[in-house]
């Protein structure tokens, strides 16, 4: 104990770090310094509509870039630097090296020209459902003690079980449990709130019948095939083995 004292005493105190981390900022440029506020009301609100103004672009224009990335795999490592930059950054900057380095790699899931799993399964409000979550960020916890207090007591227990066993990794999903989660449920209330259960229905019906439109075209063509028979607005289809050489042999 008189070591641990003894140690705890010669540490520097929080005043001496802040003074020292002062000074070191005082070398690298007072500029810097100065300006540095994570979250500045007035730059939130123009950075935000500048970002929201790149995204409504992008959705403007989605269809005109190809659904799959066209680049090589390793191809971000050798145009980025190789270091964070030292001093900020002006977003415009930023905002161009996502436009010309990140959206090149990436596979358009919004695209009208996107016809794998469920596409173009984004909203307005659904976007501002998450602005929300990420502007409150809160740590949302599971309002449970019983459960809480029953499995942290028999936690060792699971442990001393294993440790039995001839098994060399243990299992997280056996004791660990997950006490906070995502603000999801925000973001669903208002898409519920701002489109409104007719609207929400009429949308889900029309994908439906779409469906089932679309699954009605694949069985009359004889060059694809069915691989499941249609789930509400999922159909899952392929092309019939010997399909593709046919057609390569009636084209010449």
């Amino acid at each position: 104990m008189f070591l641990l004292m003894h140690a705890l005493d010669s540490l520097p105190s929080s005043h001496d770090i802040q003074l020292e981390s002062n000074l070191d900022f005082d070398k690298m440029g007072s500029e810097t310094r100065k300006t540095f506020f994570p979250l500045d009301p007035m730059s939130f609100s123009n950075e935000s509509k500048a970002v929201i103004d790149f995204i409504a672009d992008y959705y403007e224009n989605v269809e005109k870039y190809p659904v799959r990335s066209t680049v090589e795999p390793g191809y971000l490592s050798e145009i980025l630097p190789h270091s964070a930059p030292y001093s900020s950054e002006p977003l415009e900057d930023i905002l161009k090296d996502v436009n010309d380095c990140i959206i090149p790699g990436l596979t358009h899931w919004q695209s009208p020209n996107f016809f794998a799993y469920f596409q173009a399964n984004a909203s307005t409000a659904g976007f501002l459902g998450e602005m929300l979550c990420s502007g409150f960020n809160v740590v949302g916890f599971n309002w449970e003690p019983k459960l809480l207090t029953d499995s942290l007591s028999s936690d060792p227990e699971i442990l001393r079980n294993k440790s039995t066993k001839s098994e060399a990794v243990v299992d997280y999903k056996d004791w660990q449990i997950a006490l906070s989660r995502r603000f999801r449920a925000l973001k669903l209330w208002i898409v519920i709130r701002r489109h409104g259960l007719a609207n929400l229905m009429y949308h889900i019906r029309s994908d439906i019948a779409m469906a089932k439109r679309f699954e009605e075209f694949v069985r009359k063509d004889e060059r694809f095939e069915m691989v499941v028979p249609r789930k509400f607005a999922l159909v899952c289809f392929r092309l019939r083995p010997g399909a593709e050489e046919e057609d390569l042999k009636a084209e010449n």
